[in-house]
C-alpha cells in the first residue's frame, strides 16, 4: 500500500489491472480521526497518529459540519472502456488476429461488440491485460 499524493485516498496495486488503484479512506478510519479531533486532541498529532494530512482533517471536519457524513465522496473519472466481464472476449479476438494492427483490431471489436474504441485505447487494454505477441522473421506478428 502506497499513498498518493491526494491525502483522501491510498493506492493499491490491482492484479487484475496491472497498475495502482485509488482507494479511499474507509468511513470508520474517518470516524476514528474526527472522533479524536472531538476528544481534544491537536490536528497535527491526529494527522501524525494516523498517518493523514492535517488538510484531509479539516476536509473531514468540513464534510461533516456540510453534510452529516463522513462517507467517502466517489471518486471521479470515467469507468474503462472494456469491462472486466470483455476482457476474456477481447483476449479471443487478439488470439483470432494475432497479426491484426489495432486499427484492424478495434474494427473487428466494434463489429463483434458494437461500441467503438480507439487504436489508443486497445493500445491500453493489451498494457493493462500484459498482451504480449511475437514477431516472427518477417517482422510480422505471429500467434
Amino acid at each position: 500500500m502506497r499513498r498518493s499524493r491526494r491525502s483522501r485516498a491510498y493506492c493499491v496495486e490491482d492484479e487484475n489491472l496491472g497498475h495502482y488503484a485509488v482507494k479511499a479512506y474507509s468511513p470508520d478510519l474517518r470516524l476514528r480521526i474526527v472522533q479524536a479531533i472531538d476528544a481534544g486532541l491537536p490536528q497535527a498529532d491526529v494527522a501524525a497518529l494516523f498517518d493523514v494530512s492535517v488538510a484531509t482533517i479539516y476536509r473531514y471536519l468540513k464534510q461533516r459540519r456540510e453534510t452529516g457524513s463522513l462517507d467517502p465522496k466517489p471518486l471521479l473519472g470515467k469507468p474503462f472502456s472494456i469491462r472486466p466481464e470483455q476482457h476474456e472476449a477481447l483476449r479471443a479476438l487478439w488470439r483470432s488476429i494475432p497479426d491484426a494492427s489495432l486499427e484492424e483490431t478495434c474494427r473487428q471489436w466494434q463489429e463483434q461488440t458494437g461500441s467503438p474504441m480507439s487504436p489508443a485505447t486497445m493500445c491500453r487494454m493489451q498494457q493493462r491485460l500484459a498482451w504480449t505477441y511475437k514477431k516472427n522473421l518477417a517482422r510480422q506478428r505471429a500467434g
